[in-house]
């Protein structure tokens, strides 16, 4: 039998098993477990941000929030609260459970933390998602008010187009129709709707899908949010299914939708370090090839660019001076991240700055740069200086 450490170690390399695991302990933490283990998890909580844990375990606590009415409770809601305040996975997780039920029950307790929940941009979100997955479970009624929300906050719009998403399936020809009617006028819902029909596209049979890119061609914030989503779950597709949907969306891109190809490239930036050795080779090559695919690839490598390994950070350095979109772009992200850098990441890119090659790099990287550059070490801001092309120095002076 697996003790509590060798699950936990399993899970942290499985993202669906580390919210799965997050779920089952928050649904049993305030109803089963003593005060002292409550207290440890939510202390785990408050510090593992950006986690499937984190996720799940707000899950958990969401769907059974409704048994912590009572007087006795109220520490333990606050708490809760105070998490999400810190933690946006655990957050959305708590808002996607809490508004789920919202919507299934015409429970007045969850009247009460509309306010709450509205002062969290990612609880309020998650709260959109969990009213808009029980979307296709209620009555007309219901689902009229739930869309009548959509103008009160972009976060909820967001967040209740990607609940519908994940169940648009299950919406009759009318209900389909007033949502792709709202996404055409509200580009937040649009996005959304494509990030949650993203995440369930492999389950869509043929003319489903057809129909689905046929929508992204007509509308470029549905298509973003869709090609986002499909790179979070290229890695889970057969070969052949990644082969289909690349050229899908390069295709739209030969039509003058390039937002999809940079959403596309941006969400294998982001989701780098998962996609295996092959697919990292294939979205090298891309980068090289297509102006828009690296402008995108490079927006994603940059934020993630912190947490690579010395080998990966090397490799995507190596990039520098293939593609001048995609010199520029990583350049400028790289810049903004530059002070939360780790000290040998930051003597990387200041090696690569002096390469021959890194000139729109360094450019790029000096405009990121410039809204922090003031708040470094002198000794660092003058190294900064002493590495920039003679071309940049007109851009370094304004630092």
């Amino acid at each position: 039998m697996e003790t509590k450490n060798e699950i936990t170690s399993r899970s942290a390399n499985n993202i669906q098993l580390d919210i799965g695991l997050g779920i089952g302990i928050g649904t049993m933490l305030f109803r089963h477990l003593p005060t002292e283990e409550q207290k440890e998890i939510l202390e785990k909580a408050s510090l593992s941000k950006d986690t499937g844990f984190s996720r799940g375990l707000g899950m958990g606590i969401g769907r059974t929030l409704q048994y912590l009415d009572s007087q006795p409770h109220q520490q333990q809601k606050r708490e809760v609260f105070g998490i999400a305040q810190s933690n946006s996975q655990f957050a959305i997780g708590l808002g996607e459970s809490l508004g789920f039920v919202s919507l299934c029950k015409d429970n007045g307790l969850y009247q009460d933390m509309v306010k709450k929940i509205y002062g969290n941009p990612m609880l309020v979100r998650g709260y959109g998602e969990g009213l808009g997955y029980a979307f296709a479970l209620v009555d007309k009624q219901v689902q009229k008010n739930a869309l009548m929300k959509l103008v009160e906050n972009t976060r909820f719009s967001r967040g209740l187009g990607m609940g519908i998403g994940r169940t648009l399936q299950y919406l009759d020809s009318r209900q389909k129709r007033e949502v792709f009617g709202i996404a055409q006028s509200n580009s937040q819902f649009a996005i959304g709707l494509g990030l949650g029909l993203g995440r369930i596209f492999k389950y869509l049979d043929s003319r489903q899908k057809r129909e689905v890119f046929g929508i992204a061609q007509s509308n470029s914030n549905f298509g973003k949010g869709l090609t986002f989503a499909l790179s979070g779950i290229f890695k889970f597709l057969s070969e052949d299914q990644q082969t289909e949907i690349t050229a899908k969306i390069m295709a739209q891109g030969k039509q003058k939708q390039n937002l999809l190809v940079k959403s596309f490239g941006e969400g294998l930036g982001c989701n780098f370090m998962s996609l295996k050795a092959l697919l990292q080779g294939e979205a090298f090559s891309m980068t090289q090839s297509n102006d828009d695919f690296a402008e995108g690839f490079a927006n994603g490598l940059g934020q993630i660019f912190k947490h690579l390994d010395d080998l990966l950070r090397m490799e995507i350095l190596g990039l520098i001076g293939r593609n001048h979109r995609f010199d520029v772009n990583f350049g400028k992200k790289i810049g903004l991240e530059f002070p939360s850098l780790h000290r040998k990441s930051q003597n990387e890119i200041l090696k690569a700055i002096g390469m021959d090659c890194a000139r729109l790099f360094a450019k790029g990287f000096t405009t990121g740069l410039e809204f922090s550059f003031r708040y470094l070490h002198k000794d660092l801001q003058t190294e900064i200086l002493s590495k920039l092309p003679k071309e940049n120095w007109s851009q370094g002076e304004k630092l």
